[in-house]
This record gives C-alpha cells, sequence and structure tokens, in this order.
C-alpha cells in the first residue's frame, strides 16, 4: 500500500463550542509507515465490514469521492477534502458524537488500484495537534506522536477502492462499537451506505452477536463458557455452511432460546444457513498462541488480543520475556 496524499481537518460536532477548523494545505512530514499500518490494523478490527452505497448510487460522499481521486489539480483536491469534512461536520449533530480528526489519504493498493481512506480520530482535542499558521494546515507529526504514546485512541474508518470511476470495493470500520456494528450516523448519514450481506459479512456477524451473548448475565458461568465453546467449535468444524437458528437450538439454553433468536432478528443477525466465509479479523480470532510460564501456568490467547497490543502484552526484560494480561474476569468455571 502507498500513501500519496494527507490532508487533516478539525471536525467537531455540529453543535460544539469550538469551530470547524479546515487546512488549506497538505500534511507535512508525514510518517507513511505509521498511517499505512494504522488502515492495515482498521482492516483486521471486528468492526470492519464491507459495504455499498444504499440503492447502489453514490451519494453526496460518493461524488465527492470521486472527485479526490479523479482531481489533479492541488487546489482543487483541498477544497473537495473540504467540503467532505464539512459534509461530516453536518452529520456530527447529535449528543454522543465525539469531536476529532478526519484525516483524508490517498494512494495505491498493492494491487495499483488508488484508493481513498478517510479516518477519524476520537477523544483527541484539537489543541492535541499544532496548526501551522504559515501553511495553514496542521502538524500531523505532533498528532502521530499522541497516537504512539497513547494506544486506546478511538477512530473510525472508510475506504473507498476505485478503478477509473467505479468504486471496485468499499469497507468502513467503527472501532468503538456499542449495540451496533457500525455507527449509525457515519454508516448511513455521512458514507450513504450499508452493510453488503456477503458470505464474510454474514459470517463476522454472527461470529460477535454470538460471542457477546455469551457473555450476557442471562447466562450463566458454565452456560456461557459452554456457548463460546460450541461457537469456536462450529466455526473451526469442516462444514461448510453457519446455521443460526441449528446452533442456538443445541447450545442455548430453553428458558432462553426465544429471547435469543428475537434479540438476532431484531439486530439483523441471519438464523438462516449461509456459506461459511472468514474474514482476516475472524481468522485472527479462531487462530491460538500458547504460552507455557513458570509455576505450570498455561495461558492460550486467540492471536487477534496479542496482535492489538490492548489487554496482553509481550515485554523484553533483562530476565526474560514477560506476558502481561489486563483483562477482566468475564467468566470462571
Amino acid at each position: 500500500m502507498l500513501i500519496d496524499k494527507v490532508i487533516l481537518h478539525w471536525v467537531p460536532k455540529s453543535d460544539s463550542t469550538k469551530p470547524l477548523t479546515l487546512s488549506d494545505n497538505f500534511a507535512d512530514e508525514v510518517d507513511r509507515t505509521f498511517w499505512q499500518k494504522k488502515i492495515e490494523k482498521s482492516f483486521e478490527k471486528k468492526g470492519c465490514y464491507m459495504i455499498e452505497f444504499i440503492g447502489s448510487t453514490p451519494g453526496t460522499l460518493g461524488t465527492l469521492i470521486r472527485g479526490l481521486k479523479a482531481s489533479m489539480n492541488a487546489s482543487k483536491y483541498i477544497e473537495i477534502s473540504r467540503q467532505v469534512a464539512e459534509l461530516l461536520f453536518r452529520e456530527q449533530n447529535k449528543h454522543n458524537i465525539s469531536d476529532g480528526f478526519l484525516i483524508i489519504i490517498k494512494g495505491k493498493t498493492d494491487e495499483e488500484k488508488e484508493y481513498i481512506c478517510l479516518l477519524k480520530l476520537e477523544g483527541i482535542e484539537g489543541s492535541e495537534a499544532k496548526f501551522n499558521s504559515d501553511r495553514k494546515s496542521y502538524d500531523l507529526k505532533h498528532l502521530e506522536s499522541i497516537l504512539l504514546t497513547q494506544k486506546t485512541k478511538v477512530f473510525k474508518m472508510a475506504y473507498f477502492i476505485l478503478d477509473g470511476h467505479s468504486f471496485m470495493k468499499i469497507y468502513a470500520m467503527d472501532d468503538q462499537i456499542n449495540g451496533e456494528n457500525i455507527a449509525s450516523f457515519w454508516l448511513k448519514n455521512f458514507l450513504g451506505c450499508k452493510l453488503l450481506d456477503t458470505p464474510e459479512n454474514l459470517t463476522k456477524k454472527v461470529f460477535e452477536f454470538v460471542k457477546d451473548f455469551s457473555m450476557s448475565r442471562r447466562l450463566k458461568p458454565e452456560e456461557g463458557i459452554d456457548l463460546r465453546t460450541a461457537l469456536y467449535s462450529e466455526f473451526k468444524s469442516n462444514r461448510k455452511t453457519i446455521k443460526l437458528s441449528r446452533m442456538a437450538k443445541n447450545h442455548v439454553p430453553p428458558d432462553l432460546l426465544e429471547y435469543f433468536n428475537n434479540k438476532a432478528s431484531k439486530e439483523q443477525i441471519p438464523l438462516y444457513e449461509f456459506e461459511k466465509k472468514f474474514s482476516p479479523s475472524i481468522s485472527k480470532y479462531l487462530s491460538y498462541r500458547q504460552f507455557f510460564l513458570e509455576e505450570d501456568i498455561f495461558v492460550k490467547i486467540p492471536s487477534a488480543v496479542i496482535d492489538e497490543q490492548n489487554l496482553v502484552y509481550i515485554r523484553n526484560t533483562k530476565d526474560g520475556r514477560i506476558l502481561e494480561v489486563k483483562a477482566r474476569i468475564m467468566k470462571e468455571k
């Protein structure tokens, strides 16, 4: 993946006391490797899905994305990027939406197809990236150092791969999932898109739904563990399809089966049978790394959790490698 152009805008909520601050220039001194890894990691997040335009027709944002892709003139590109930021500003009109930076990146994929990537960094104050009044743009280098030291910053992503005037693939990611797969304002209102019902997306939705349900307080500890075990067994089996209703009938407690099915229907989780196909993030959750520690301690951790470096850390010390786990105990058997 190559990164060509990067521009940064400060986009608060539309009712914020802080002003919308738009750059008049591209970001200077961009650490392209840093942002390349940020984008690549986005595809491994549990909240990353393939999406499509509602009605299969690009809306306002889709038209602007095409304009960014086609623009050969720097001033024209910058002007369109400002229009993208202004569109986001108008859509950020709810109390639970955070102020943040919108980073717009243009480049090429490994297959030499052009892409436009939108990253929204949340939980970051405008003062945390220095505005260069001479260049009339933000100092991206200062923001990079903040993100390196504070790994918990939340962000959203949209990634458009284009071939000429046509959209080949579109992805969206929301790192702050709370009840929904992707925040409605980001997916529907801003991007003008909906989730694509591909086998990969459906497989991921079922996996996340059952995994989250297994942590429900409605389940006894042993019931939650049994359901989680059944989920991993089903996904690792040689069976080519998934049927959630069958899994639920066999592994959800009878007194909760109706509640489970109703909840799945309400959240648009498919109960019917479909082809099983894994996304990169699910593949990593199904693969494990095993650690044998001193005092006969044995630990088994999903590879995805280790890669995220959020709950599990492997540190090199003078006494050897140390495994640190900072995760809440959800169930005990």
